[in-house]
């Protein structure tokens, strides 16, 4: 399964491709507007999906099947833990996805990111349920699976001030980030059965300040 799209909090107009400040993409944003919600770096790079089914070997996709990936990626990937042993503690009936991003050299403007092809989880799907962002960090963190930073907790109007101050990199230490990806303690669906989850980037912010200059 490909990963879900990650919708900006601001609707972008089709035909101009420009964001309509103020304007919520989804209605749930505004209704969720002052939770909680956990914001990890956006980082410029690839998706990546490790599939685990038990009593198999690992498959490691880009966003597709067919995606061409790095052979040095897939073989960092591959060495970062015990996949078989990760299986089993997650889950040993159901089928296992780890979606991360692979970053680095050669991938998107990853040059900033060093010298080497990188990978950091950011969600786990198990079966048909998403795991809760804590869920995931446990994991994460006992498997030795490096992860999506998290660089702040707060509302959606906190997070959005964040990035318009212009939030440090971890992952590229000296740089920006991309942005943040905003998920919510707990997993929340729509009314179409879409998990709720936001991105915040900065370029739409420096957009918005140009066009205000």
């Amino acid at each position: 399964m490909s990963y879900p799209k990650i919708h900006n909090i601001w609707h972008r107009d089709p035909l101009s491709h420009q964001i309509q400040w103020g304007e919520f993409k989804r209605p749930e944003f505004r209704l969720l507007l002052e939770q909680q919600w956990e914001f990890t770096e956006k980082i410029d790079g690839m998706n990546i999906q490790v599939r685990l089914e038990p009593g198999k070997e690992p498959v490691i996709w880009g966003r597709t099947e067919d995606a061409q990936l790095k052979a040095d990626l897939v073989e960092r990937i591959m060495g970062l833990t015990d996949w078989e042993e990760f299986q089993i503690m997650v889950s040993d009936a159901q089928p296992i996805v780890v979606y991360g991003e692979g970053f680095g050299p050669g991938i998107q403007k990853g040059g900033i990111y060093g010298t080497e092809r990188q990978f950091a989880a950011f969600d786990i799907r198990v079966g048909n349920r998403w795991l809760c962002p804590s869920d995931v960090a446990k994991y994460c963190s006992e498997s030795h699976i490096p992860q999506a930073p998290l660089l702040h907790v707060g509302s959606l109007t906190s997070g959005y001030k964040r990035v318009a101050e212009g939030v440090q990199s971890i992952l590229a230490p000296g740089h920006l980030a991309e942005g943040l990806v905003g998920r919510l303690p707990l997993t929340l669906l729509d009314q179409y059965g879409e998990r709720i989850i936001v991105k915040l980037k900065h370029v739409d912010l420096l957009q918005k300040e140009e066009a205000n200059g």
